[in-house]
């Protein structure tokens, strides 16, 4: 059989897409995974269903990890985590619902995106989300199949609202609506979860779309490369439980992911001609930034002993603090939270203080080091090549300390025991402990970069088609051109719903 589309991945962007698609009676619509589906909630494992990113040990099952570098200076590799099952992502992680912000869409347009600005997306976040706090206005939608929720600072954990109320000792600004176009100062967090039940695509979008006729899922299916007709896109070529095959399709759409979009491409033969070369892949077509421009949110953590001892407890972000550091490029490149889930370390119960940098300079790269699937590939961050990142971090962190000397956060945190630093005024032992100790947010993006056909690193056009390939398109998160402020989820679901219209005017 031949489909009309045919859709590698089943996460943030690839399920709202084949909804979309599939809406149309006439489109058949191939949706693969390489992870498990599972159909029906009662057999969902509550990992899935409400678990929100408390760690790689709870549930390693659905997930992927892959060695990486965050910075040349830290001994051994760290791992960078993906989803492995129907969901992706959206199935695994911390169940937080942040939109980018509006400098971020504006900023992709003017690189030549001119649909991407923050005035045409903002229908796309509207169309796919029931706000529960919000309602149908000019920013937040009532009709879309994602639940969208916020705990209010009244019920929030005791430990969450100590967070909050020294952000409000400290004169930062309380945010009413974290989506909107202004999220700055401390903000309740908008999670996409319905009494308990973790909204995933796979659980908000695709189950409510099984019964169509026209829409095929299979599940553990491992896709190689695209196969060609001269420069035409026909199918792929993958590998079931029950042994490889081909699967034909009239238009093939990556929706793999920033790690596993390009390593399709490059095992396509699509991508920069000397590295294709020297692994023996013909050379399809000659693309230099696929696998470049590599972005993410690099994080430190503060510990704190857990004073008074609080439960480890399955809960959502409740609360983000965003602010501005000094030497930055852009507004708003600074968050900081406190994860509401202790660690257990050496007997203690341990709070963390994430520092995160939302709008990094520095970018890393993706590279083959096999034409085998089954290689992993070599991931370089390069996080802190740029010099003002480090600063940056540095200064957030000097913020996150004197927030934890308000009143409210003394009253549940320790000393803090990590990092083992006196005085974070003094430069040298800052940067240093920061290069060792950088870690992800495992946000990645950009490495099949969205642009002008003049940008030597641009991958696709504006509307998600391959250059130099015809019935190919990309539809996830490797296409940012640049990482946005905030968690990835409900951007790259907002990359499904509005690269779906151009998709289906082409089928």
């Amino acid at each position: 059989m031949e489909y009309d589309v045919i859709i590698v991945g089943a996460g943030a962007a690839g399920i709202p897409l084949a909804d979309r698609l599939s809406a149309d009676p006439s489109v058949s619509v191939l949706l693969l995974d390489e992870g498990q589906d599972f159909a029906e909630l009662d057999t969902m494992p509550s990992d899935l269903s409400t678990c929100y990113g408390i760690g790689t040990g709870i549930v390693s099952p659905f997930y992927k990890d892959y060695e990486v570098t965050y910075h040349p200076q830290q001994l051994g590799p760290r791992l960078t985590t993906l989803g492995k099952v129907v969901g992706g992502g959206t199935a695994i992680n911390g169940g937080t619902f942040l939109r980018g912000c509006p400098e971020d869409f504006d900023f992709w347009a003017s690189l030549g995106n001119n649909e991407w600005s923050y005035k045409k997306v903002l229908p796309y976040f509207r169309k796919m989300e029931l706000d529960f706090d919000f309602g149908d206005d000019e920013f937040h939608g009532s009709h879309g199949p994602l639940h969208i929720r916020r705990v209010k600072s009244d019920a929030m954990a005791p430990h969450t609202r100590a967070f909050w109320d020294a952000c409000l000792e400290r004169n930062f600004p309380v945010c009413h609506d974290a989506n909107g176009p202004e999220f700055v100062g401390v903000a309740e967090v908008p999670i996409n979860d319905y009494r308990g039940l973790r909204m995933s695509t796979a659980i908000a979008y695709l189950n409510r779309i099984r019964n169509r006729q026209n829409l095929t899922v299979r599940s553990e299916i491992h896709v190689n490369r695209i196969l060609f007709e001269a420069t035409r896109a026909v199918g792929v070529e993958a590998r079931a439980p029950e042994g490889g095959c081909d699967i034909k399709g009239k238009r093939v759409v990556l929706s793999a992911g920033a790690l596993g979009s390009p390593m399709i491409l490059l095992r396509s033969g699509i991508g920069p001609a000397k590295s294709l070369e020297a692994l023996g892949i013909p050379v399809k077509e000659n693309l230099p930034g696929v696998g470049e421009n590599l972005q993410n949110h690099p994080v430190v953590h503060l510990y704190h002993i857990n004073k008074k001892n609080f439960p480890i407890e399955n809960l959502p972000n409740q609360v983000l603090l965003r602010i501005t550091s000094l030497d930055s490029p852009s507004p708003k490149d600074l968050s900081i939270g406190l994860d509401v889930r202790p660690l257990a370390t050496d007997g203690m119960s341990l709070f963390r203080m994430p520092v995160s940098l939302e709008f990094e300079d520095s970018v890393g790269k993706l590279e083959l080091k096999s034409k085998n699937p089954a290689v992993s590939p070599k991931v370089e961050y390069r996080y802190l090549e740029c010099e003002r990142d480090i600063r940056r971090l540095r200064e957030g962190m000097q913020i996150a300390d004197w927030l934890s000397l308000a009143q409210p956060l003394r009253e549940v945190l320790g000393d803090r025991v990590f990092p083992e630093i006196a005085d974070f005024t003094s430069e040298t032992p800052m940067n240093d402990w920061i290069k060792g100790n950088i870690s992800s947010y495992h946000h990645n993006c950009g490495t099949c970069k969205m642009g002008l056909s003049t940008d030597p690193w641009a991958v696709v056009d504006q509307f998600g088609s391959v250059y130099g390939a015809e019935n190919l398109s990309i539809v996830d998160a490797s296409i940012m051109p640049h990482v946005v402020r905030g968690n990835l989820n409900a951007t790259c679901v907002m990359i499904g719903e509005r690269m779906s219209d151009w998709i289906r005017e082409r089928t």
